[in-house]
C-alpha cells in the first residue's frame, strides 16, 4: 500500500468512527455497525415501550423503570426549553436568523452534552445497577423468562449502545423523529412498492432522507433542493457545507 492510499484509509477510518447509527437494538443492526465501523446508538423509546408493555408481568418493577426513563427525558426537555427561550430572545432582538440559528444549534449541542455528563450519566449508572439486580438476586446471569425478565435481558444486551447518545450532543435520546418520518413511506408504499433496482432503492432512500430532514427544519424541500442544485457547481469545495440543510440560507434562493 502506497503512502497516499494509506493516508486515505486512515481518513476513512476516522470518518467512520465519527458516524453513528440509531435504531432498535437488533443483532443484525449491531453486526452491521461493527462491520462498517459505525457507532451503534440504541433508542430509549424502544426500551420504554417494551417495559410499558410488560406491566402485566410486574407492575411495580415496570413502573420503576419508566420512572428511571422519565428522569433521562427530563434532562433533554430541560435543554430544549432553554433553547426555545433563546430562540424567542433572538426574534425579539432581530438577530440575523442564519447566524443566530447556527449559534443556537451549537449552544444546544454543548449544553446537551454538559447536562448529559452531569445528570444522565449517573442516572444511567443507576439504571444499569437496577437492571443487574435481578441477576444478582438469582445468583447468576440467568433471568426469569417472564415478559419483564425478557425485557431486562433486552436492555442488558444493548450494552454501551443505550448510553451512546450521552457522548455527543448532536445525537438524540431516541429515533422517534426518523420513525415518524418513515410513516409516510409505510402509508404510501403501494404507490412505490418497487424501486426497480438496488441503486433505485438507494436513491429513493437518499431522497426520503433529504426531504424529511428539510421538513424537520421547516424548509420547503423542493425550493431548497432546486436552489442547491442550481448553485452547487459554482461553490468552492470548502464551502459545500453551507448547502447542508441546517446551514442553507433561504435568502439566497432564486
Amino acid at each position: 500500500m502506497d503512502e497516499v492510499a494509506a493516508r486515505d484509509l486512515r481518513k476513512e477510518s476516522v470518518w467512520r468512527r465519527r458516524l453513528s447509527h440509531q435504531a432498535e437494538g437488533r443483532q443484525s443492526v449491531r453486526s452491521w455497525c461493527r462491520q462498517h465501523q459505525i457507532t451503534e446508538v440504541a433508542s430509549r423509546a424502544h426500551a420504554r415501550r417494551k417495559f410499558y408493555d410488560s406491566r402485566g408481568s410486574d407492575l411495580a418493577a415496570s413502573t420503576d423503570e419508566l420512572a428511571h426513563n422519565q428522569l433521562l427525558y427530563n434532562v433533554e426537555n430541560q435543554v430544549k426549553q432553554q433553547a426555545k427561550q433563546a430562540a424567542m430572545s433572538r426574534l425579539s432582538h432581530r438577530v440575523s436568523a442564519h447566524k443566530s440559528d447556527r449559534r443556537l444549534h451549537d449552544w444546544l449541542v454543548e449544553n446537551l452534552l454538559r447536562l448529559r455528563e452531569e445528570s444522565s450519566g449517573p442516572r444511567l449508572a443507576d439504571f444499569k445497577a437496577w437492571l443487574e439486580y435481578p441477576q444478582a438476586e438469582r445468583g447468576g446471569p440467568e433471568l426469569s423468562m417472564s415478559p419483564l425478565g425478557q425485557v431486562i435481558q433486552y436492555a442488558l444486551n444493548q450494552g454501551e449502545a443505550f448510553s451512546g447518545y450521552t457522548t455527543d450532543g448532536r445525537l438524540a435520546i431516541d429515533n422517534n423523529a426518523s420513525e415518524n418520518a418513515l410513516r409516510r413511506v409505510a402509508i404510501g408504499r403501494k404507490n412505490w412498492l418497487f424501486a426497480g433496482s438496488d441503486n433505485g432503492g438507494r436513491t429513493a432512500a437518499t431522497m426520503f432522507n433529504l426531504i424529511a430532514t428539510r421538513q424537520s427544519l421547516q424548509i420547503v424541500p423542493m425550493a431548497c433542493l432546486r436552489n442547491v442544485l442550481t448553485r452547487i457547481a459554482a461553490i468552492p469545495f470548502n464551502q459545500l457545507a453551507d448547502l447542508l440543510p441546517d446551514r442553507w440560507q433561504p435568502a439566497t434562493a432564486n
